[in-house]
């Protein structure tokens, strides 16, 4: 991985802008500045967009909302690198308004044929984020335990146990691909072993089903023989049945015979019954119509008596005639005036519906004119209110703006004092926390002069007498004093500072709004002159518009008038047209002489009714004596068909005679049939029996023949299973194997105790030139057990002058040196390994404590190492080390945040 470009806005001293640090010109780089610009914050910014941690304050689960800027909600932060020759970038942002927290991040790969990034981004920041460390082959722990060399932490491998430094260079080896092939053998043994022990269960279960293959032998033989004496007995049951089924039959054919009899019986005795009926109505018939007969009237007297009353009728029609012509000619001459009286009342209101329609549109044209002459005065009513309305805003706007002015000054003064105070807040607890880190070395001071076991200082090697022990105590003493009061000074500043830029944010806040609220006025007192000028040309339209309407108002008036009169005339001259009308005047006339005339003819019209009724009923005897005429020539038929049922009648009886005199001569038993239907069931269900045991016994024979049949068959699969258990136990035997060899005791560790001498060899050619050669690292990796054998471990152990200690006797100066080295070479170590592909070292800090001489040898180091990494970046603010490099990146701090310029010295 190597840093290409960083970009941060409102990460913690850094500012609203957007800071943009370039690094890919440069490959040993110095970053400078005083303490609290924003030096490590460089390097947090590039651990916080990689894997989302960096410095954050105690008792918190994330980093994210202590490193946001103070007084802001929003901070970004991108980082462009390169791995194996492919450029990526990761954005990452947290936000916090209205006390929610947001956060997202991208993570893109740059396409050199489309000349733009491509996003990798998952669908969440975890998955998005195990897809980050899965690229870079790193975890934030195992990088700021190797190839970052953190500010105050240049130990923090050295001090780690034993069993965690093995996971740290467990990660850097890559071997947690053989953590996965142990994992995949273990699966696949504990697969194989739960094949075999279900293969093997099988087994049991198949022996115990072949040990029933005896038993089932003689099962069979017992079934098969009683299926033998029960098909002897079916056929016995079967001749029974067949016997007592032919006795039905015979039965059957006699009951046939005589149920054929008495069928033929009612058939005859229903044909006699029906002949019987007709006979009796026909004679009936016959003598009704003979009676009939005998009462006829006399056909000659109707006839004459018709004829003279027909005379009679045709008198009273030429009177009836006569009568209806002239009640014609009446309603045609009602009916000619009436229409002739329409149509001049027509004419005379089709003029006067003209004459109305006219003035109505008049009237509509008049009220239309009035309506939009009273609208337009409304609208000019209307506008002037908008103009008052105007002008008391625009003055109660001007005089709100005549307090802008003064008020700005005060909200510059007021967020120029908050800023420094902010910043100011700042620096204090950057001076307390150096306080404390003074403090905590006092103390250990302390505890040195007080460490009776070992009587030389750990820093010079000089032996120390208890005076001088005692003079240092008293020294450390007054300088923890003074720093102790110091640093609650500084708290008490920070508490009381703090009280003060939470207050005055709030008033700050509320004088943003207050200078946003002069911004809106301004344009809201554009938008009332625009308004107002608007509103007077409308004014104006809307007065020459009313100018032109009042005249047309008054001419309309006139007109209706002029209609109004002309209406009254035309009703008063319509009832003299109708009277004096030559027309109707002869109408008229002829309609009264039609009405005398018809008073003058005289029409019978009751005496013809009565007359008609007479007629009527002659017709009705005539037809009634020509019917009885036809029956009459009907009665020779009937006499016949009365003599031939008769003769039926009495062939019928002699046939139904002699059927009876058979069907008592058929001898039939009733009582027989159900006997023989009881025995035919009786041996029906026996044989039903004897079937269903039958059909049992072949069931158990089927299922022994089958239970032999599938023995035989787990026979053979008992064999072949032998086989597969024999594969499947030795497969198991080597997975488990596998696993044993890819385990952290196994390939692991050999990997691990192959690796340790190329780190010895590196971090003790850099402590050669750190020591003038003389102090030498030693890596165990096993340690003697007191009760005998070994322990994997890894002990770190220094042979000086004095002789081998461990790495914990050290202190100072000596164990920055030993860290050093140690975190060199383990870096080293990462940049060589193409799992990780690293190519870049940072060191943040930690030279104070060398002196001139250490400080030189470091510097030879650094520029000894430079060309075993692409990058090299130095965080230090000793004049007499930084001014060794080339290339100075140089933080500065201001009161909008810290910058970054590039300084390039030869």
């Amino acid at each position: 991985m190597i840093p290409q470009k960083l970009e941060l806005k409102n990460f913690l001293c850094y500012g609203e802008d957007t800071q943009t640090i370039d690094f890919k010109n440069y490959n040993l780089i110095c970053l400078s500045g005083k303490n609290g610009n924003g030096k490590s914050a460089l390097l947090d910014a590039m651990t916080w967009a990689l894997w989302g941690h960096a410095r954050k304050i105690t008792g918190t689960i994330k980093a994210d909302e202590g490193l946001l800027r103070l007084g802001q909600t929003r901070m970004m932060v991108c980082f462009e690198f390169t791995l194996q020759e492919k450029q990526y970038r990761i954005r990452r942002e947290y936000a916090k308004t209205y006390g929610k927290p947001y956060a997202s991040l991208d993570f893109d790969i740059f396409n050199d044929s489309s000349k733009n990034f491509i996003a990798l981004t998952d669908k969440t920041i975890k998955l998005t984020q195990a897809k980050i460390e899965q690229t870079i082959g790193l975890d934030f722990e195992t990088f700021i335990n190797s190839a970052f060399l953190k500010q105050g932490q240049s130990n923090k491998f050295s001090k780690k146990t034993p069993k965690e430094r093995k996971h740290i260079l467990a990660t850097i080896l890559g071997l947690s691909k053989y953590d996965k092939l142990q994992q995949h053998a273990l699966e696949l043994s504990k697969k194989q072993a739960e094949e075999k022990r279900v293969l093997t269960k099988l087994q049991e279960q198949a022996q115990l089903e072949i040990e029933k293959e005896h038993v089932v032998t003689a099962a069979l033989s017992c079934e098969q023989k009683d299926n033998t004496k029960i098909i002897k007995l079916i056929d016995e049951t079967q001749k029974k049945l067949s016997q007592k089924e032919n006795e039905k039959q015979t039965w059957e054919k006699q009951k046939q015979a005589y149920d054929s009899l008495t069928q033929e019986i009612i058939r005859v005795t229903q044909k006699r019954t029906t002949k019987n009926t007709r006979l009796l109505e026909l004679v009936k018939y016959w003598k009704r119509v003979h009676a009939q007969a005998l009462k006829l009237p006399d056909i000659k007297k109707l006839e004459h008596k018709k004829w003279e009353l027909i005379k009679q009728e045709q008198t009273f029609l030429e009177l009836q005639k006569n009568s209806l012509s002239i009640k014609e000619k009446i309603l045609h001459t009602q009916n000619m005036l009436a229409k002739h009286e329409q149509a001049i009342k027509n004419k005379l209101e089709k003029k006067l519906h003209e004459l109305t329609l006219d003035r109505e549109k008049k009237e509509l044209i008049l009220q239309n004119t009035c309506q939009t002459l009273e609208q337009k005065q409304k609208e000019v009513h209307e506008i002037n209110k908008q103009e008052e309305t105007f002008m008391h805003e625009h003055a109660k706007i001007t005089q709100e703006q005549k307090q802008e002015k003064a008020f700005m000054q005060e909200f510059t003064r007021v967020k120029a004092q908050f800023d420094k105070r902010r910043v100011f807040y700042q620096t204090l607890i950057q001076r307390g926390n150096h306080v404390k880190t003074l403090i905590k070395e006092l103390h250990d001071k302390k505890n040195i002069t007080h460490d009776k076991t070992n009587p030389s200082c750990p820093l010079c090697q000089q032996v120390l007498t208890l005076k001088r022990k005692q003079y240092l105590n008293r020294q450390f003493k007054q300088q923890e004093v003074f720093l102790t009061h110091r640093l609650n000074r500084i708290t008490k500043l920070i508490k009381k500072l703090k009280e003060i830029l939470v207050t005055q944010h709030k008033d700050v806040q509320k004088l943003t709004k207050k200078s946003e609220h002069y911004a809106q006025l301004a344009i809201h007192v554009k938008e009332l002159l625009k308004n107002q000028k608007q509103a007077m040309l409308e004014r104006k339209s809307i007065t020459q518009a009313c100018q032109l309407l009042d005249p047309a108002k008054t001419k309309f008036e006139k007109e209706i008038l002029e209609f109004t009169k002309k209406i009254d005339t035309h009703k008063q001259s319509t009832k003299s047209v109708l009277v004096q009308d030559k027309t109707i005047i002869t109408y008229n006339q002829t309609l009264e002489k039609l009405i005398r005339e018809k008073k003058a003819c005289t029409y019978p019209e009751k005496e013809h009714k009565e007359l008609a009724k007479e007629i009527t009923q002659i017709d009705n005897d005539l037809k009634k004596i020509e019917t009885i005429r036809h029956e009459l020539d009907s009665q020779h038929k009937r006499k016949i068909e009365i003599s031939q049922l008769c003769k039926e009648l009495k062939d019928l009886k002699y046939t139904l005679i002699d059927l009876t005199d058979k069907q008592k001569k058929l001898s039939f038993d009733k009582t027989t049939y159900s006997t023989i239907e009881k025995a035919i069931e009786t041996i029906a269900k026996e044989l039903i029996e004897h079937r269903a045991q039958k059909d049992k016994i072949l069931q158990k024979i089927g299922r022994l023949n089958n239970e032999i049949d599938r023995i035989a068959l787990l026979k053979q699969e008992r064999k072949k299973r032998i086989k597969v258990l024999k594969k499947i136990t030795q497969e198991q035997e080597d997975y488990h194997a596998i696993a044993q060899a890819f385990s952290k005791d196994g390939l692991q560790a050999l990997l691990i105790e192959e690796a340790i001498p190329e780190i010895e060899d590196e971090a003790n050619n850099i402590l050669g030139k750190l020591t003038n050669n003389q102090a030498q690292i030693f890596i165990e990796s096993l340690r003697d057990l007191k009760r005998g054998g070994t322990k994997e471990t890894l002990d770190i152990k220094i042979a000086d002058t004095i002789g081998i200690r461990p790495y914990e006797m050290y202190s100072g100066g000596e164990a920055f040196r030993i860290d050093f080295a140690l975190r060199i070479a383990i870096s080293k170590l990462l940049a060589r390994r193409a799992g990780t592909a690293l190519q870049t070292l940072i060191i943040d800090e930690g030279f104070g404590s060398q002196d001139e001489d250490g400080l030189a040898r470091l510097m030879n180091a650094i520029h000894a190492i430079q060309h075993d990494f692409a990058k090299v970046i130095i965080v230090s603010h000793l004049p007499e080390f930084k001014d060794h490099f080339p290339v100075h990146f140089l933080a500065s701090k201001s009161a909008t945040g810290s910058t970054i310029t590039v300084e390039e010295r030869g």
